[in-house]
């Protein structure tokens, strides 16, 4: 008798996890009659193992990430305009800047120097981040670590690497040296920085 192949299923327990059944297949010859009996409706298969009726949704599976095996990285604070004004001109007076005025004029001081020293340690930043690639989570892991950047520039290297941050996000996740955002100009984005209009939520994840 001719036949043709086809494909066969059944559900065993599973020996690991007895709650679970687990799907098998192979494939079987079917007689060629059998087959046309099916294509003329005058003999169904079924399965009966199988519980046609009930309506089994897909499990939603999920993950946990453990920060303890992984390095999270942030970028800690730094002065801006709730520091008085004394530790402002010592930052001016570290750079050689003129400490003159009130708070205000301070902060655009500061935020003018800020946009130089950015514009001097550019290359180096795109360099590391663009050697490596880094993600942004919105939670922020109890243990974190400083980025190995700016090290010899201490009372500005958290809003340089701020700025440069919220300079190159992508879609706010994303820490990519090939896109930057325009909403600000470089001095316009420390400025709003040490106002705290805007600043760097959550930490960073090494991806590659």
């Amino acid at each position: 008798m001719n036949t043709l192949k086809t494909i066969r299923l059944w559900l065993e327990s599973d020996a690991d996890i007895t709650q679970f059944q687990r799907l098998n297949w192979d494939i079987a010859d079917v007689s060629i009659r059998l087959a046309e009996k099916l294509e003329q409706r005058v003999a169904v298969s079924s399965f009966p193992t199988l519980n046609y009726a009930f309506d089994q949704r897909p499990s939603r599976a999920t993950a946990e990430l453990a920060f303890g095996e992984i390095t999270a990285y942030g970028i800690p604070p730094f002065p801006g305009s709730k520091s008085t004004a004394d530790v402002l001109k010592d930052i001016l007076r570290e750079y050689g800047v003129s400490m003159t005025g009130n708070k205000d004029a301070l902060l655009r001081k500061l935020a003018q120097l800020a946009s130089e020293r950015y514009d001097n340690r550019r290359d180096e930043l795109d360099g590391y981040f663009g050697e490596n690639r880094f993600v942004r989570i919105s939670s922020m892991p109890a243990k974190i670590e400083r980025f190995p950047l700016l090290d010899d520039e201490p009372l500005l290297c958290n809003l340089l690497l701020s700025m440069y941050a919220l300079k190159h996000l992508r879609a706010s996740a994303v820490l990519d040296p090939t896109h930057e955002n325009t909403t600000y100009t470089v001095a316009q984005l420390a400025h709003a920085l040490l106002l705290g209009k805007v600043g760097v939520k959550g930490a960073f994840l090494r991806v590659g």
